[in-house]
């Protein structure tokens, strides 16, 4: 059967945050959920997905390396807002980590998103990235 085009934001982002814990903690970064507020908000599985997934690899792969990402979903105005937030430790230093392939980075997001219709606003220090879903049910 065909996959349900919409997904409540809740179960979309954990099942991201769920699929890169393990690869992000080895590289040691912690992945955690931050504020919920729009988890009820229904919005396209497809684009969730897509810009949750390569949001996180963009910033696991960041440097210098965060040593914990938070990630939210707020509400706004017509639309469920997922909001990645890497956050450093005192001191830390641009890590070289295990890269195996080249780094995904945040112009490469940008170009996912925008290939999903989607716009990226990133703010640095702390790097803040927040992608708009709009809301579909």
């Amino acid at each position: 059967g065909e996959e349900n085009p919409g997904v409540m934001v809740k179960e979309g982002v954990d099942a991201c945050v769920d699929v890169f814990r393990t690869d992000s903690e080895t590289r040691g970064v912690r992945i955690r959920r931050g504020e919920y507020s729009a988890a009820e908000s229904i919005v396209s599985r497809r684009a969730l997905r897509t810009v949750t997934a390569a949001a996180i690899i963009a910033g696991v792969d960041a440097r210098p390396a965060p040593h914990e990402i938070v990630v939210s979903c707020v509400k706004g105005r017509d639309s469920a807002i997922v909001r990645i937030e890497l956050r450093h430790s005192a001191g830390s230093e641009p890590g070289e980590g295990v890269q195996e392939t080249r780094p995904l980075t945040w112009d490469d997001l940008d170009v996912i998103a925008r290939n999903e219709g989607l716009e990226i606003e990133r703010r640095p220090e702390p790097t803040v990235v927040e992608c708009r879903l709009t809301v579909i049910g």
